[in-house]
């Protein structure tokens, strides 16, 4: 997830990060995997729609240690977002995991209510539900009057599309489908 147009779901990815890295930290999370595997992640990521289609490698058990042993292909496994996020059978989940460190550092009630709605956000995000930035702004150039299926965005649509980020900004304007506003 790359920085994103409201005030609400940029606090979502910095809250998550940040406690994604304390959960890792306090749990001695293993993550590592050859950079090859991260290569192959990275090209994967950039096909249309990956975050709700393709599986990317991702250690099995991030709870072993496997320093100093040798790496082998059969401690990864192909994962989707959605599980990596928000676990499966046998995978935790990076979001139970923060919810799990928040349980174990007894954080404050008061200010749980909102890194729940955070967490939501991005669960909601990995599962598919809300859309990305990048399928909103491909409907959007798609649904324009002026669109000719022709792959050429006008200097019309361009500035139509900026002028609808900007009511976005502002909270002039909603949309569901991608923006969550606290």
């Amino acid at each position: 997830m790359e920085l994103q147009l409201t005030d609400f779901e940029n606090a979502a990815l910095v809250v998550f990060m940040l406690l994604l890295t304390r959960a890792i930290v306090t749990f001695k999370l293993d993550l590592l995997i050859p950079i090859t595997k991260v290569e192959e992640n990275i090209s994967i990521a950039q096909k249309r729609d990956a975050i709700n289609k393709e599986k990317f490698y991702f250690k099995k058990d991030i709870h072993k240690d496997f320093a100093g042993c040798e790496l082998t292909d059969d401690i990864y496994t192909l994962m989707t977002i959605n599980d990596i996020m928000n676990g499966k059978d046998d995978f935790p989940g990076f979001i139970p995991l923060i919810h799990k460190y928040l349980d174990y550092i007894d954080y404050d009630a008061n200010g749980r209510p909102q890194i729940t709605q955070y967490l939501k956000y991005i669960s909601d995000k990995a599962a598919g539900k809300i859309m990305t930035m990048a399928q909103w702004t491909r409907q959007f150039v798609r649904n324009h009057d002026d669109y000719k299926n022709d792959s050429v965005v006008s200097e019309r649509i361009a500035y139509d599309f900026m002028m609808e980020c900007e009511k976005i900004i502002n909270n002039e304007e909603g949309c569901p489908q991608v923006f969550i506003k606290g």
